[in-house]
């Protein structure tokens, strides 16, 4: 098979889309058919847990490389085959309908705003833009899914509403309404996200998937690991799929760092090394913060959902 090799040097400084029929020859052929595949499985876990109650899974499907590898284009080229309805051989997903939202760059993010209230956003604008072209949509429908969207949303800004604020409420009833708010979120967005692909995909909510894309989540280096927390509790749920770009090796570090955050008055004065100033060793604490990082990552995107791009040098481009 003849590879397709881009000459266009105008998208050298952003992604370039490749349409679904030249991905089959793409020089990066073997990254979508892996993508493919593992969103197959993905799908074949969401089909089984719906029904079965909520049951944590990972939905993450995770592009990986270095700065300049191709990670965004890749993503964005597997959301575009999703959208078509069709794989790369031309076969059909037997009736699934992908939802995919505008790409989310999570280093735009303020800090009040959390990926979740992202996410709704894009939704809700979605929704709005499809009601509008679909006038059939009844009204009682749509104030369903209107309701679905408040209520979510007003268990987002519950969780991130401060303990202090919580607790300074006059009514005291107050703040644990918000806080089963909180609690509840995970099952509020399945909810939601079901009500949505309903009505998306013209009343058949089981066959439908929403796409979520979320590019380079490690260069936010004060949200990254929130973000990909916020994820994990209250998006991975049926009949979603969650495309992330990122390079491993700087994730690991944010994730490292915010464990060693968390364990600091564990390891306040002490060295690199896990030693006091005493020289008395603390080496099971100090060594297992990186070791909790690798397994927390391992977790979040198990190996048999990443997909890594290989360095774009010459003596890589024969392993591609």
């Amino acid at each position: 098979m003849t590879l397709t090799i881009p000459k266009d040097v105008s998208s050298a400084y952003r992604p370039r889309r490749e349409q679904p029929d030249e991905m089959g020859r793409s020089l990066f052929q073997n990254i979508y058919r892996t993508a493919e595949q593992y969103v197959a499985d993905i799908w074949g876990l969401s089909a089984e847990m719906c029904g079965e109650g909520l049951t944590e899974y990972s939905n993450i499907l995770a592009f990986t490389g270095g700065r300049g590898a191709g990670k965004t284009s890749a993503m964005l080229n597997v959301k575009g085959l999703l959208e078509s309805g069709k794989k790369l051989d031309g076969s059909s997903w037997n009736g699934v309908t992908f939802i995919a939202l505008p790409m989310i760059d999570p280093s735009h993010l303020s800090a009040d705003e959390t990926i979740i209230d992202i996410v709704l956003s894009r939704m809700y604008t979605r929704f709005e833009r499809h009601c509008t072209q679909e006038r059939s949509v009844p009204i009682e429908v749509r104030r369903k899914v209107y309701q679905a969207f408040s209520e979510t949303y007003q268990a987002v800004r519950a969780m991130c509403q401060s303990r202090e604020d919580r607790h300074s409420s006059a009514d005291p009833l107050e703040g644990l309404q918000y806080a089963a708010a909180g609690n509840s979120l995970r099952e509020l967005m399945d909810r939601l996200v079901r009500q949505f692909l309903k009505v998306l995909t013209n009343g058949r909510p089981v066959r439908g998937c929403l796409v979520l894309c979320v590019d380079d989540v490690d260069m936010n280096i004060r949200q990254g690991y929130a973000i990909c927390e916020e994820l994990r509790k209250y998006l991975s749920i049926p009949n979603v799929v969650i495309l992330f770009s990122l390079y491993m090796e700087q994730m690991n570090d944010l994730i490292r760092q915010q464990y060693s955050k968390d364990f600091s008055t564990l390891l306040k004065g002490r060295d690199s090394k896990g030693r006091d100033k005493k020289g008395r060793d603390n080496l099971d604490l100090a060594e297992s913060v990186p070791n909790m990082a690798e397994k927390y990552l391992q977790k979040l995107i198990p190996f048999g959902r990443r997909c890594a791009l290989p360095s774009m040098d010459l003596k890589n481009l024969s392993s591609i």
